[in-house]
């Protein structure tokens, strides 16, 4: 039965995705840097998208590749994206949904591409080169690509996140497939990137907008790009009919985002360059947990030892609109090895309506940045002890507005008006949790 996926009046009619079965074993799969590609599903069950299984494709991928008889020419972009894979299901917890920062209603409340119209031009103005590149929403994709990252790390809680990470390394290694094949120049390939996540048709017009015509437009290219990505071997058949809803999905944001991203725009031939290469060598991770996870730090740590890098930018985006323990997350940030000139990008939306007034606040808030201008500081003024982290973890559980705010987002239900610490906060919160599992 078609399920209806509502955008502002048109009602898209997409097949629900099907439960997505382990795929039968096949004779001698793809190798990928000694990791166990057939690991057991460890993401979270309530994954709003139909692919809430992608775990599961690391083991289809190499299926597709050894038995399906993929093209020679994707074999190692398989194995790359099967990698990537198999890293982000081993960093991602069973059940990753500790409920600090908001994020699982349905196809459209998560973002897939930066929603800050400044991003572009403070990013511009780094200096910062190399290294990792962490951090939340598909935002992560324009700071690694502007910094050139050596590694590209999405820590976000909402698992729609991680879904579209990987579906956008597959559609990278496609386009770098082809582009290898055909001799695409760099201009061509970010065009070709750029068309597999919006039409051509709605690309060339600045005036598109979202009616009945365009949805059923996005939803045939999906299609078209999804049987793409199975017939290179980089998406198991059984994963199709998802993959066009994904796809759906991306291309709806797309169609909303600031023209300026990794993938259209001034510098998007040298952007997509650059993280297909990321893509081709296998180094995006993307991970679904709290980015105060007790057990993050330590994970993170591991995997840049392992990968040979220092963190170099912290992309936060307007994550502290919605964290109750900022100085938590800082601490889990500063035990990171980074590099000594490593920032963080951060913005705000709510906090300059909800803090308190004052000068504290002013500071804060111009420290913060905004969607139109968000601002990139030192590491070391937010993360060391007593810094901008402490100083906003301070000023929010000072501020009625923005403690009620914070329980809104993870606990509609509660009649508390006003948790007044954070150890309130998060009891009221795991006592959410333990009600919502008694009703499913």
């Amino acid at each position: 039965m078609a399920a209806p996926i509502q955008t502002r009046g048109v009602h898209l009619p997409i097949a629900a995705g099907m439960p997505c079965e382990r795929p039968a074993a096949a004779a001698a799969p793809v190798a990928v840097a000694s990791r166990d590609l057939s690991a057991p599903e460890r993401a979270g069950t309530n994954s709003p998208l139909p692919m809430q299984r992608w775990p599961e494709v690391s083991a289809g991928l190499a299926v597709t590749a050894s038995a399906a008889g993929a093209h020679a020419l994707f074999g190692a972009r398989v194995a790359a994206l099967a990698q990537i894979h198999s890293a982000s299901t081993a960093l991602s917890p069973p059940g990753a949904s500790a409920g600090l920062y908001p994020g699982h209603d349905a196809h459209f409340n998560f973002d897939c591409f930066s929603n800050e119209p400044g991003l572009a031009a403070t990013l511009d103005k780094l200096t910062q080169r190399g290294g990792a590149a962490i951090g939340v929403s598909g935002s992560i994709f324009d700071v690694a690509a502007a910094i050139e990252a050596d590694l590209l790390v999405s820590v976000d809680q909402n698992p729609a996140v991680r879904e579209v990470t990987l579906l956008l390394s597959a559609v990278l290694l496609l386009v770098d497939g082809k582009g290898s094949e055909h001799g695409w120049d760099a201009p061509r390939r970010a065009r070709e990137v750029l068309h597999r996540l919006l039409p051509a048709a709605l690309c060339d017009d600045p005036h598109a907008t979202l009616d009945a015509a365009a949805a059923q437009l996005i939803l045939d290219e999906s299609a078209t790009v999804a049987k793409e990505l199975t017939e290179a071997g980089l998406l198991p058949t059984e994963q199709q009919q998802a993959a066009t809803e994904l796809l759906t999905s991306v291309a709806m944001k797309l169609l909303k985002s600031p023209q300026t991203l990794w993938c259209r725009g001034p510098g998007a031939p040298e952007k997509v360059a650059h993280l297909s290469r990321l893509a081709r060598d296998g180094r995006i991770v993307a991970i679904t947990t709290d980015l105060g996870a007790a057990d993050l730090g330590p994970k993170l740590s591991s995997l840049l030892r392992e990968r040979r890098a220092q963190a170099t930018a912290f992309n936060l985006s307007n994550a502290f609109d919605y964290i109750a323990d900022v100085s938590g997350v800082c601490q889990t940030l500063a035990t990171l090895p980074r590099s000594a000139d490593a920032v963080v990008v951060t913005s705000t939306t709510h906090l300059d309506f909800n803090l308190e007034r004052g000068t504290q606040k002013d500071q804060l808030i111009q420290s913060l940045g905004s969607f139109q201008a968000p601002a990139a500081s030192p590491a070391d003024a937010w993360l060391q002890p007593g810094g901008l982290g402490a100083e906003l973890h301070a000023a929010i559980w000072q501020a009625p507005r923005q403690r009620r705010a914070l329980l809104g987002y993870v606990n509609h239900r509660t009649r508390v008006s006003d948790p007044e610490t954070l150890e309130v906060f998060k009891d009221l919160v795991e006592r959410g949790h333990e009600r919502a599992g008694r009703t499913r």
